[in-house]
């Protein structure tokens, strides 16, 4: 406490001793110091209510609807809008080749196979390509169009390291832990591990998320007609189309 503190302290102590010998027998002091705390009472304890009415509001799950928006697109819309947006995608996807028999297949041959834009074949543009794929630091987004109207029905975030590099959907990150997942969104409706991975379905919101050690590595939204829609989604989710009946895959 600096000399100029004390002295301003000691002369208003002083000076409210002074006004008490002089008002004592004219002012109710004992009234005035009971309201006093009284209303010093309620400001701390409604200052404690509102801190704990914030603190338990926090803690409730956020109710959330169909997630119709992610990475700064809008489902529905079509290709030349993304384009708008997005910029020329670098990459589409194409159906890979089916190995000669069954016997040498695995689970890697259903997914499609990444052809540069600049490779394309003549004639081809890359509006003919229901599934493309922009490439951002340490990062992938891709994004799947319904053949026949063109439509956008799902996009999907790969994150290379886990370190938030995807946009955040619905509150989660790329890094979440799966506890993190459930505060934030509830219990998934669909849980199962395959492999090294793990992945929980929010089909009411059209979100999926995939995660690897424990941490969210991939994000997955679609329109809610098309369930099993999107590029990585086809893998982690080969029987899907038995849910989803006239629903047309890109690369089925």
């Amino acid at each position: 406490m600096s000399v100029g503190t004390a002295i301003f302290l000691s002369s208003l102590v002083f000076a409210t001793v002074i006004l008490y010998g002089i008002t004592k027998d004219r002012w109710g002091w004992r009234r005035m110091l009971k309201r006093t705390a009284l209303a010093f009472a309620a400001i701390v304890a409604l200052t404690g209510a509102m801190i704990g009415g914030l603190y338990f509001w926090n803690q409730l799950p956020i109710r959330l609807g169909p997630q119709n928006e992610y990475a700064g697109l809008r489902l529905g819309i079509n290709p030349d809008e993304v384009m708008y947006i997005k910029g020329y995608p670098p990459s589409v996807l194409v159906e890979a080749p089916k190995p000669p028999t069954s016997s040498q297949r695995n689970i890697f041959d259903d997914l499609p196979i990444e052809v540069a834009t600049s490779s394309l074949k003549d004639g081809k543009r890359v509006q003919d390509y229901p599934d493309w794929k922009y490439e951002t630091f340490q990062s992938s987004l891709y994004v799947t169009f319904d053949p026949k109207n063109r439509a956008l029905i799902a996009i999907t975030c790969y994150s290379d390291d886990q370190l938030r590099r995807c946009p955040p959907m619905a509150g989660v990150s790329d890094g979440d832990g799966e506890q993190e997942v459930i505060g934030k969104l509830g219990p998934a409706e669909e849980s199962r591990i395959q492999g090294l991975l793990k992945y929980l379905s929010y089909d009411a919101l059209g979100v999926r998320l995939t995660l690897f050690r424990d941490k969210v590595q991939i994000l997955h939204v679609n329109d809610l007609k098309y369930r099993c829609q999107g590029v990585l989604e086809y893998l982690a989710s080969r029987d899907c189309t038995e849910h989803a009946e006239n629903v047309p895959r890109s690369f089925r």
